[in-house]
Parts: structure tokens; C-alpha cells; sequence
């Protein structure tokens, strides 16, 4: 069974939504290009300043990409856990254990 260990991570789901409607977009009321000869560039090139700007719009695509990657944060930040019996692992292996005597003892002939 699936289980989260931060079950609560799942409220920032709608975080990103309420950044959204709550902060306003960004408008920016200073001069586009401020350059002495703007006039001049007017005239040679023949066109027009107007007001305004452009606004690229997100495609769907890119929505559903970065609803996917915020979906995926929070799902990690809760972090899923599966829940079930314990597997029990056994592993055939030998103890082995080395012991070396330097004393001066170790020197005396056993046999004669």
C-alpha cells in the first residue's frame, strides 16, 4: 500500500494558482527606448511609436508541463512510501576471523 510520510505537502498544490490570481502582472510605464535621435530613427525607418506591448501567451503544452513538474515537486516532498510486511532476506555467509601472536613468547620451539 502507498502511504506518504508528509501527508500535508499535498496543501502547496494550490500554491501556484494563488500566486497567480493574486499577484498582478507586471507593468513596466517607463519609455521603451530612450535614445537621443529617436526621432530621427522615426522618420527612417517609417514607422510609428505606438503604446503597448507584446505578450506571449503560454501554449498548452507548456501549461501542462509545468503543472506536471509542480505536481511531481509535491509529490516527492510528501514523500510516498510503500507500506506492506516486511521481507525477511537471507544471506548464506561465513564469519571469519584471523588472529596473529608477535609476542616473544611465539618464538619458544613447541616441538624438539
Amino acid at each position: 500500500m502507498l502511504q506518504f510520510d508528509y501527508p500535508l505537502a499535498f496543501l502547496l498544490l494550490p500554491l501556484p494558482l494563488l500566486v497567480y490570481w493574486l499577484s498582478g502582472a507586471y507593468r513596466d510605464r517607463g519609455q521603451a527606448l530612450r535614445v537621443p535621435f529617436f526621432q530621427r530613427l522615426v522618420e527612417l525607418t517609417g514607422q510609428q511609436p505606438r503604446a503597448g506591448a507584446v505578450v506571449i501567451r503560454k501554449t498548452l503544452l507548456q501549461r501542462a508541463v509545468l503543472a506536471l513538474s509542480w505536481l511531481l515537486i509535491v509529490l516527492a516532498l510528501a514523500r510516498p512510501e510503500w507500506a506492506g510486511e516486511p521481507i525477511v532476506r537471507e544471506i548464506a555467509a561465513r564469519d571469519l576471523l584471523l588472529i596473529v601472536d608477535l609476542s616473544g613468547s611465539m618464538e619458544a620451539q613447541d616441538f624438539s
